[in-house]
């Protein structure tokens, strides 16, 4: 009886290990600082995408601008923030992240 209690605790360890590492590896690319462009992205068939700050004790701010240099949208991402949902993005737009966060930018489902 022991040893079949301790087989289903081991058993049971990694199978919370196992799908502890699929949540892990289901965020998509981070971004930090930096200019980046729709290609970066996963791009979506309607260019709307969600917009979360996945740092801990980071904000982040996020600028989006036109292909004229218009700022089109600006956010301010606190720390372990909800997501966002941010304007639709053309492929000529410009996203700019300033902070320390990271953020993680996702298409919208339909």
């Amino acid at each position: 009886m022991k040893k079949c209690t301790i087989l289903f605790l081991i058993f049971l360890c990694l199978f919370f290990n196992v799908i502890g590492l699929k949540v892990a590896f289901a965020v998509d690319a981070t971004f930090k600082e930096g200019i980046y462009t729709v290609t970066n992205f996963d791009v979506s068939p309607s260019n709307a995408y969600i917009i979360k700050n996945v740092s801990k004790k980071d904000s982040i701010r996020i600028l989006i601008f036109d292909q004229y240099n218009n700022d089109i949208q600006t956010i301010k991402l606190e720390p372990v923030s909800i997501e966002n949902d941010v304007i639709t993005i053309k492929p000529n737009y410009i996203i700019v992240l300033v902070g320390n966060g990271e953020v993680t930018i996702t298409p919208k489902s339909p």
